[in-house]
């Protein structure tokens, strides 16, 4: 049973990602605004047995980044995998209304807390052997989505950096790779009738392109995540997975 860092563990992918990985790694994850919900959820998993901790991080603060690894690292000296399940709130409008106090506030959370992320579990994971980091995207970078640019944007610059961490890093047989994942099922699907217009625009738009006609099971993305940890994807790397229903086809 190895070590899993998971930044991002409150929200409904995080959490479905947490409990499909506790059954077969030890588990650290972080929360930012979620701690109620985060430390029920690591009580809940250890009571079944599990070893989940859950820890409040900023990834936007560098340094809490490392640290957070750090001690992920020390209980076995190294780690099994790193992903990254982080996101925020966002603004729906077109790009041509974008606030840039906004543009700002997501570029610093995905961009650069995606940064200090990767940077840091790669260059720790160069001293112990490797190891697997997976990324969680949206589906908008693989196809473009009307009033999705405060998601997509800061993630097409994520995307890059997965395929150049996988470009530089794999000689110290680090992989990196990411998951897109379409319109995920939530238990607000009834709410979408009386979303603000362009997000409940966006929402059904999304959904009258993707083929299979259907919303994601955050369950399935667990799954892949799963696998690209395992030694079953250990030929996979720079590589960005449409999980999305057939949205991005």
């Amino acid at each position: 049973m190895g070590t899993i860092a998971l930044f991002g563990g409150s929200g409904r992918i995080g959490q479905a990602i947490v409990r499909k990985l506790a059954s077969r790694h030890r588990i650290r994850f972080t929360y930012w605004s979620q701690e109620d919900q985060s430390k029920a959820l690591a009580r809940s998993l250890c009571e079944d047995g599990a070893d989940v901790e859950a820890d409040q991080v900023d990834i936007r603060d560098a340094q809490a980044v490392d640290s957070f690894l750090a001690r992920s690292e020390s209980i076995d000296g190294h780690l099994s995998g790193v992903l990254c399940a982080t996101g925020s709130l966002f603004a729906v409008y077109p790009f041509q209304e974008a606030e840039f106090a906004e543009f700002r506030r997501v570029m610093e959370l995905d961009v650069y807390g995606s940064f200090h992320i990767m940077q840091s579990a790669a260059r720790r994971m160069a001293l112990t052997g490797g190891g697997p980091i997976v990324v969680l995207l949206t589906a908008a970078i693989l196809r473009t989505a009307a009033y999705d640019g405060m998601s997509s944007i800061p993630k097409m610059a994520v995307g890059g950096m997965i395929r150049q961490l996988a470009r530089d890093a794999g000689a110290m047989n680090i992989r990196c790779n990411g998951i897109a994942p379409g319109v995920v099922d939530t238990d607000k699907v009834d709410e979408i009738p009386n979303l603000p217009k362009y997000k409940r625009t966006l929402v059904e738009n999304f959904m009258q392109d993707t083929v299979l006609r259907r919303y994601v099971d955050p369950n399935n993305i667990a799954s892949l995540a799963l696998w690209l940890l395992s030694d079953d994807a250990t030929d996979i790397s720079g590589q960005i997975i449409g999980a999305d229903a057939g949205y991005s086809a």
